[in-house]
C-alpha cells in the first residue's frame, strides 16, 4: 500500500507547510506592529480611502440618530403640534423597538448573505442605506405626525440595519495590526464629528430660521443622510474593487502526481489580502 501512505505524506507536508507560513506571516505582523510608531499608523489608516469613507459614513448615521433622538419630542410639540404625552410615548416606543429591530435582522439577513466579507452582503449594506435616506428625505416636507412618525421609525430601523455589518466592513478594511489604532479613531471620530455637534447645530439653525417653528434644522438633518450613504457606497465600492483585484491575482498551485491529485487553496486574509497557501 505504497501509493495511500505517499499521498498522506504529501497531505501532511502540504498541512505542515501551510501552518509554518501563516506562523511566519503572524511574527512579521507582530514584528510590523512594533516597528510601526503611532504617526505611521495613523499616516496609515487614514490614507486608507475604504476606512475613511466607511468611519465618515457611521459618523453621519452617528450624526442623524443623535440629532433625532434629541430633537424628536421637540418636534412634534411645535410643528406638528402632538400634544406631549403622545410625544413621549411614539418616541419611547420608536427609540427601543427600531434601532433594536433594524440590528436583529441585520445581523441575520447578512450572516445570510455570507457574512460582512462577502460581496453580497456588502451590496445589501448600500440597498439599506438608500432605503434609509428615503424614510429621511420626505420628513421636513410632511405635517402629518403618523406619516413622520412611520418615516422615523423606518429610518432608526435601516440605520441600525447597516450599522454592525459595516463597522465590521471598515475595522476590515485595514491591517491586522492597525485594527486597535483604526478603532480608536474611529470612536474620537464618531464622538466629535457625530454625537457632539448634532444637537447644537440643529439648535443652532432652527434659531437662524425661525426658531422652534422652522423646519429648516430638520430639513439639515434629514438631507445630511445624502452624504452618509454617499460615503457608504464610496466605501463599499472601493472594498469590492479590492477584493476583485485580489481574486484576479490569486495564484493557483496545481499538484500533478501519479495518481493525477490536483489542488488549489486560497485564503483570505483579515485585510481582505488573498494569500497563497500552497
Amino acid at each position: 500500500m505504497k501509493w495511500p501512505l505517499n499521498k498522506l505524506k504529501q497531505g501532511a507536508l502540504h498541512k505542515l507547510t501551510k501552518q509554518i507560513k501563516k506562523d511566519q506571516e503572524k511574527q512579521n505582523d507582530e514584528s510590523a506592529q512594533k516597528k510601526e510608531t503611532f504617526r505611521q499608523q495613523l499616516k496609515s489608516v487614514i490614507s486608507n480611502k475604504a476606512f475613511v469613507c466607511l468611519c465618515l459614513s457611521l459618523t453621519g448615521l452617528y450624526f442623524v440618530v443623535t440629532g433625532v433622538q434629541y430633537w424628536t419630542a421637540d418636534y412634534f410639540k411645535n410643528i406638528l403640534g402632538v400634544d406631549e404625552h403622545t410625544a413621549s410615548i411614539y418616541f419611547s416606543i420608536t427609540s427601543l423597538s427600531a434601532p433594536v429591530g433594524g440590528v436583529f435582522v441585520g445581523g441575520l439577513l447578512t450572516s445570510s448573505y455570507g457574512g460582512y466579507n462577502s460581496v453580497k452582503a456588502q451590496k445589501l449594506q448600500c440597498f439599506m442605506g438608500l432605503c434609509a435616506v428615503a424614510c429621511a428625505l420626505p420628513i421636513p416636507f410632511t405635517n402629518d405626525f403618523y406619516k413622520v412618525a412611520l418615516l422615523l421609525w423606518g429610518l432608526l430601523f435601516f440605520g441600525g440595519f447597516i450599522l454592525p455589518p459595516v463597522t465590521g466592513i471598515m475595522i476590515n478594511s485595514v491591517g491586522e495590526y492597525q485594527k486597535s489604532s483604526a478603532n480608536s479613531m474611529a470612536n474620537l471620530c464618531y464622538n466629535l464629528l457625530g454625537y457632539l455637534p448634532a444637537p447644537q447645530l440643529y439648535g443652532l439653525i432652527s434659531d437662524l430660521t425661525g426658531g422652534e417653528t422652522s423646519k429648516w434644522s430638520m430639513g439639515f438633518l434629514m438631507y445630511s443622510t445624502i452624504f452618509t450613504i454617499a460615503m457608504l457606497i464610496i466605501g463599499i465600492k472601493e472594498m469590492i474593487r479590492r477584493q476583485s483585484e485580489l481574486v484576479n491575482e490569486t495564484v493557483v498551485c496545481t499538484t500533478d502526481e501519479e495518481y493525477g491529485l490536483s489542488s488549489s487553496k486560497e485564503s483570505v486574509s483579515s485585510t481582505g489580502n488573498l494569500k497563497d497557501d500552497c
